[in-house]
């Protein structure tokens, strides 16, 4: 007896081991068909259930009357993964993750903790009851084509899931950063999604969304600087900058976010994103090395972009200006403030023209490093022939920047002549009467 029952043993372990292995791969989750495929008895589940190794996380009963039943096969709580895993099962075939818990696969969503509502979607020519309540259940005709063919648990893909989480956006700028995040990751290209969308007869905020890929084929790569090009670059008629233009500074590749070429100006779009901490004297580094060039920088921050658009134009405006720009200024929309903004500007002094004036050689200040001490703007000096500098007459000065008043934030000021600093807002304060100005 004992030589015939050590076969039906090995079996049963045999079993088990092979139930537990695709269990693992699965985050600890099987459904009751999976584990009896496997060679597990009835009897075997009813024990591990019955005894708590087990749990069962639902039992339904189907259409056709049979059973579906999904164990979790460790005894602790459930964590997104196994409750990700736990949905796709129950809902059975043609089931995969979508919307927002496809974004999470993807990393295009933020888990939180309190989230337990997963998203599945179906064929359209199912009919699934939602097993649970935390689960939501979406219907779609074009999952054959949307599901990637690899990704564990199933999910759709990374277009798809784009596109989903742009129609279930609160606003058109959570949806272009979507899409935006996604291209800079290199998880997609703008091109899939142009392709994507063309596919759908209907969707949300289909011209923006279309505008917005070619801009990021362009090269912007956020919101923020999406918004630049929206709402100031545009609408303004400033002439058009080239995108995430790489360079070199103290021997290191540097990417110059938005650079004029023909009139030497640059313009730094700064989020939170490298740009806190050791990222603002990156900043400083980088600003200096391109006074050195010859080329003057603008930082501005998301306020600046967002809450005065028409300001920073005019701002631009100015600067282009006294590199040579013989554009105008265009106004973006009855009672645009950007050519009063000019106007106050150039009543203040804010730039003069270029005029030279011979360095004089050897020492020049108290320390002798042949620096200017009267009031110039070092960032736009640019060496000539002869000795001869190119310089603007600008009231500006050398600002030496701590800590205190000078910290990276949302509120970042559009001027850079102060060696680069991101974080003084006196040239706004300064400034607050002539905005104030009558046009």
């Amino acid at each position: 007896m004992r030589a015939g029952r050590r076969p039906i043993r090995m079996n049963l372990k045999a079993a088990e081991q092979a139930t537990l292995a695709l269990a693992a791969s699965q985050s600890g989750m099987i459904t009751r068909e999976q584990a009896l495929r496997q060679g597990m008895s009835r009897k075997q589940l009813w024990h591990r259930l019955r005894t708590g190794r087990w749990r069962r996380l639902c039992s339904d009963m189907g259409k056709a009357g049979k059973r579906r039943a999904v164990y979790s096969t460790f005894t602790g709580p459930l964590n997104r993964s196994a409750r990700m895993w736990g949905a796709v099962l129950l809902c059975g075939r043609g089931a995969v993750l979508s919307h927002e818990s496809a974004g999470e696969i993807w990393s295009l969503s933020e888990p939180r903790p309190d989230n337990r509502t997963v998203h599945i979607t179906v064929p359209s020519g199912r009919t699934v009851r939602s097993p649970e309540p935390w689960i939501k259940i979406h219907h779609s005709s074009y999952l054959t084509s949307s599901t990637h063919p690899s990704k564990r648990p199933p999910c759709t893909r990374v277009e798809e899931t784009v596109f989903d989480l742009t129609q279930s956006a609160t606003g058109l700028d959570q949806a272009t950063a979507l899409i935006a995040e996604a291209v800079r990751r290199g998880i997609t290209t703008h091109a899939r999604i142009v392709g994507m969308i063309r596919k759908r007869p209907k969707m949300r905020w289909r011209a923006e969304i279309l505008e917005t890929c070619g801009e990021i084929a362009d090269g912007a790569q956020s919101i923020l600087e999406l918004r630049y090009v929206r709402d100031v670059e545009r609408p303004h008629g400033l002439p058009r900058a080239q995108r995430q233009v790489r360079r070199k500074a103290d021997g290191r590749g540097i990417v110059v976010d938005n650079l004029v070429r023909a009139y030497r100006t640059r313009i730094e779009l700064d989020g939170q994103r490298g740009h806190t901490g050791d990222g603002v004297l990156r900043d400083m580094w980088r600003d200096n090395q391109a006074a050195v060039d010859g080329e003057f920088t603008l930082r501005f921050g998301w306020n600046d972009v967002t809450g005065r658009p028409c300001e920073i134009a005019a701002v631009q405006a100015t600067v282009l200006t006294a590199n040579g720009w013989t554009g105008r200024l265009r106004p973006c929309r009855p009672g645009c403030g950007a050519e009063r903004t000019l106007r106050a500007l150039s009543s203040t002094g804010a730039a003069g023209p270029v005029t030279a004036q011979r360095v004089p050689p050897g020492p020049d200040g108290p320390h002798g490093h042949g620096v200017p001490t009267d009031r110039t703007d070092l960032n736009r000096m640019a060496p000539g022939p002869s000795g001869v500098v190119a310089q603007r007459t600008m009231s500006r000065s050398v600002a030496l920047d701590g800590g205190a008043g000078h910290r990276m934030g949302d509120g970042v000021p559009p001027v850079t002549s102060r060696g680069g600093c991101a974080g003084t807002r006196s040239w706004w304060a300064g400034r607050a009467s002539a905005r104030a100005a009558p046009p």
